[in-house]
């Protein structure tokens, strides 16, 4: 769907786990996993990989061409900007966010929030990022025209995380909340613990792929809390 663009944000300096998302994940990279999930949402190709201008993200602008997926490049501290410019690379109504820690997200909720947001009137975010919000499965899909105007208002820490001036001023904007599955627990790759509780679920008994469904994984109790 062209009025839902999806920007992924990804780079290699994370200061707990460097270079995560070129570790081998499967039979390929974590990025690669993350594109390949990608495939699962109504608005594919309609994607743009929003990464750094530094020399060490050159590879995951390498892994997305090899996807057929742009690539924007831009500030390391300034996500907000990078994000709403990738966005405007794609002139579309809506951005899908979608984080790089987040090798299982749910492309279900997304597309069930890609459905909504062409029927609610007056909505400026759509998510789950509630008190009961699970990391590793966060759905976020903002108006860019909003988040545009949002930005001119943001501080230095806001920017940095993108979508937290609407939550800290959730009382001016018209938000959409999701309901979250119960039966999980985190699964946001963070730290070396962190990605190899997630190496895990490739393997038996769980064998999940990148299409493997937020629902199958609940069912399994893989991430039971």
């Amino acid at each position: 769907m062209d009025s839902v663009c999806t920007v992924i944000l990804a780079r290699l300096g994370s200061s707990r786990l460097p270079k995560k998302m070129i570790k081998q994940f499967g039979e390929k990279t974590i990025l690669d996993f993350i594109l390949n999930r990608a495939r699962n949402l109504d608005n594919w190709p309609n994607v743009i990989l929003a990464t750094t201008d530094l020399d060490q993200d050159d590879e995951l602008e390498k892994i997305a061409k090899n996807h057929n997926i742009d690539t924007y490049r831009g500030s390391v501290d300034d996500v907000a900007s990078r994000f709403i410019e990738a966005a405007n690379k794609k002139d579309a109504k809506w951005i899908n966010r979608l984080n790089g820690d987040n090798v299982f997200f749910d492309y279900e909720k997304i597309n069930y929030a890609v459905k909504l947001a062409k029927t609610l009137p007056n909505i400026d975010l759509i998510s789950n990022v509630s008190e009961n919000h699970i990391p590793g499965f966060s759905v976020e899909l903002v108006s860019r025209d909003v988040i545009s105007r949002a930005y001119k208002k943001m501080n230095l820490f806001q920017k940095e995380h993108v979508t937290k001036f609407f939550y800290e001023n959730h009382e001016k904007y018209n938000i959409h909340w999701l309901s979250n599955e119960e039966k999980l627990s985190a699964l946001a790759i963070d730290s070396i613990e962190d990605f190899d509780k997630a190496l895990i679920l490739l393997d038996e008994p769980y064998s999940f792929t990148h299409s493997t469904s937020v629902l199958d994984i609940s069912k399994s109790n893989a991430l039971a809390k």
